[in-house]
C-alpha cells in the first residue's frame, strides 16, 4: 500500500475549511462585511487552488492505468449526479421554495440553479479527467515533459498573466480618472481552455510541485521554509490590499475579484502546499486525525452547502443580526465537524458510502 502523505491531508482539511468560510459569509447572511471579517475571508482564496494542487500532485507522480482512470471518471461523474438530485431538494425545503422544472435540465448538465452553484469545482475536475490521460502520458516521458511544461508556462500568461494586466489596468484608470475599456481581456480569445484554465494550470503545478519543490531545497536548503513563509504571508498581505481597494471601489466583499486567477493568490497557494507536503507528524492520534480528515473531504464538500443554510435558517429563527466573528467561527468549525462525522457514518452504509 502506497505511504499516505500526511502534509496533503492538512493541506485538503486546510482547503475544504476554507471553502465552508468563504460560502457561510456569502449564504449564511450571519457574517458582517467589516475589515477583520474580509481579512479571514480572503485568505480562503486559496482553499480551491489547493484542491486541483494536490489532485494534480497525487495523480501525477502516481502509476496509471486507463480502465481505472475511465471507471473512477465515470463513479466521479455519477456521484456528482447524485448529489445534484439529492441537493436540490434538500435546499428547496430548507429555503422554502418551490423547484422551476425549467430551471432543472441546465442544472443537472452542470449548470446552477440560483445560490446553488458550488458543483462547478467537481465540473471542472471532470474536465481535467476527461484530457488527463494525455496529460498524463506526457508528464512519464522526458521529451513530452517538456511540451507540458511548454503549455502550462503559455496558460499562466493566459490566466494569471492577463489578470495581472487587467488588474493594473483597472487600478491605473480608476487613479487617473478616466473612463477607458480594459483591452487586456480580449487576449483570452487566444486561450483554448476557457473558463477552466487556472484549474488546469493549478492541476500542472501540483503535478510538477514534488520537482519543484526538490530543486528549490536543494539551493535554498535549510533557508527554504523561511523563503516559503514569506512569500506566502506577503503575497496575503497583497491580496488583502487589493480587496480593500476593490471593496472600496467597486463594492467587493469577502473576495478578490478573479482571484483564482491571480497570480499572488498562485504564490500564496504554491508556498504553503509546498511547506505541508514535507510536513512530518509523528503522532499516531495525530496521524490517523489527519487522514481521516483528509480522505473525507470530498463528503464534507457535498454536505457543506446543505449544512450552511441549514444553520442559517435555524439561527434566523432566533436571531436576525450579525454574529460576532469569533461566533462564526465556531459555528464553521461546527459545520466541518458535523459533516467529517455525517461522511464518517455514511461510508459503514452499504451502496450509500459510494457517494461519499
Amino acid at each position: 500500500m502506497k505511504k499516505r502523505l500526511i502534509g496533503l491531508d492538512v493541506a485538503k482539511s486546510a482547503a475544504i475549511f476554507c471553502v465552508i468560510i468563504i460560502h457561510y459569509s456569502f449564504y449564511s447572511q450571519l457574517y458582517s462585511n467589516n475589515l477583520i471579517g474580509n481579512a479571514v475571508t480572503v485568505f480562503t482564496v486559496i482553499g480551491v487552488p489547493i484542491f486541483f494542487m494536490v489532485n494534480g500532485y497525487l495523480l501525477m507522480n502516481s502509476s496509471f492505468s486507463m480502465n481505472k482512470h475511465i471507471r473512477k471518471t465515470i463513479k466521479m461523474f455519477v456521484v456528482l449526479e447524485v448529489w445534484k438530485v439529492v441537493t436540490l431538494p434538500c435546499c428547496a425545503v430548507i429555503q422554502e421554495f418551490d423547484i422551476e422544472k425549467k430551471k432543472v435540465p441546465s442544472y443537472i448538465l452542470g449548470g446552477t440553479y440560483d445560490s446553488i452553484g458550488y458543483f462547478w469545482f467537481m465540473n471542472a475536475l471532470l474536465a481535467i479527467y476527461l484530457i488527463f490521460p494525455v496529460l498524463k502520458n506526457a508528464f512519464d516521458d522526458n521529451l513530452g515533459q517538456r511540451y507540458l511544461l511548454y503549455a502550462a508556462c503559455g496558460l499562466i500568461v493566459f490566466v494569471f498573466g492577463v489578470n495581472a494586466l487587467t488588474d493594473a489596468f483597472n487600478v491605473a484608470v480608476k487613479a487617473i480618472g478616466v473612463n477607458i475599456s480594459n483591452p487586456f481581456g480580449s487576449l483570452q480569445e487566444y486561450n483554448i481552455f476557457g473558463n477552466y484554465s487556472n484549474a488546469l494550470v493549478y492541476f500542472l503545478i501540483g503535478g510538477y510541485l514534488p520537482k519543484i519543490v526538490d530543486k528549490l531545497k536543494s539551493r535554498l536548503k535549510n533557508r527554504l521554509p523561511l523563503v516559503l513563509t514569506v512569500v506566502s504571508s506577503v503575497s496575503y498581505v497583497l491580496i488583502l490590499l487589493l480587496q480593500r481597494y476593490q471593496a472600496r471601489v467597486d463594492g467587493v466583499a469577502f473576495y478578490v475579484a478573479s482571484g483564482y486567477n491571480n497570480v499572488l493568490v498562485l504564490l500564496m497557494a504554491v508556498s504553503i502546499l509546498s511547506l505541508l507536503s514535507g510536513m512530518e507528524v509523528h503522532s499516531e492520534r495525530l496521524k490517523n486525525m489527519w487522514g481521516n480528515s483528509g480522505s473525507n473531504t470530498l463528503g464534507i464538500y457535498y454536505l457543506h452547502y446543505i449544512l450552511i443554510i441549514l444553520t442559517s435558517r435555524i439561527i434566523r429563527h432566533w436571531y436576525t443580526g450579525f454574529l460576532p466573528l469569533i461566533i462564526n467561527i465556531l459555528l464553521i468549525c461546527c459545520i466541518y465537524i458535523v459533516g467529517l462525522t455525517i461522511s464518517n457514518i455514511m461510508k459503514k452504509i452499504p451502496i450509500v458510502r459510494y457517494i461519499f
